[in-house]
């Protein structure tokens, strides 16, 4: 919503969401104390997501955790959790996201399926991105793109060994 309607995280007074109680108090964590304490964290993720224009793994650092520019936007996020949402979309992740704007706009929607999940598919676009910035810091960015390259032509591979010996 925020990228749709060219939203900037200063014009935003509160961002409101509802999510399916899977576990009471899932993803409420509004201090975070590390890492990966801040990946399981709703109002971190979507504070940094406000931020940075998106969310990455790596930017899940101690350092972020002690961004007080991270910590004000989080100030402005509220999240609630909800049964009945669990109960109308079982086995699902729903959430309902309220924006309102310090201009008075507002702006809502509902997210059913996580991005990735088989109701809700990932691009090979979206797949490929993600596959570079998990493995890049692992493989190197060289043997990263040799891997796409030979999946992206699978059907002339002869042999998997072909993939599986740039993994080495």
């Amino acid at each position: 919503m925020v990228q749709e309607n060219g939203l900037h995280k200063d014009d935003i007074a509160e961002v409101s969401i509802v999510q399916s109680e899977t576990m009471p108090g899932q993803g409420m964590n509004y201090t975070p104390q590390s890492p990966l304490a801040a990946r399981l964290s709703t109002p971190f993720a979507v504070s940094l997501g406000l931020q940075d224009g998106g969310v990455s793994l790596e930017r899940f650092t101690e350092d972020t955790l002690a961004d007080p520019e991270i910590n004000e936007i989080m100030s402005r996020i509220k999240i609630d959790s909800s049964t009945q949402l669990a109960e109308e979309h079982p086995n699902t992740v729903a959430s309902i996201v309220d924006i309102k704007t310090r201009d008075g706009r507002s702006f809502s929607g509902k997210q059913i399926f996580a991005k990735g999940d088989p109701n809700n598919r990932m691009t090979a676009i979206e797949i490929e991105d993600k596959f570079r910035k998990l493995s890049v810091p692992i493989l190197g960015k060289e043997k990263v793109t040799q891997v796409t390259s030979k999946i992206n032509n699978l059907q002339e591979i002869q042999d998997l060994d072909e993939i599986t010996q740039i993994l080495r």
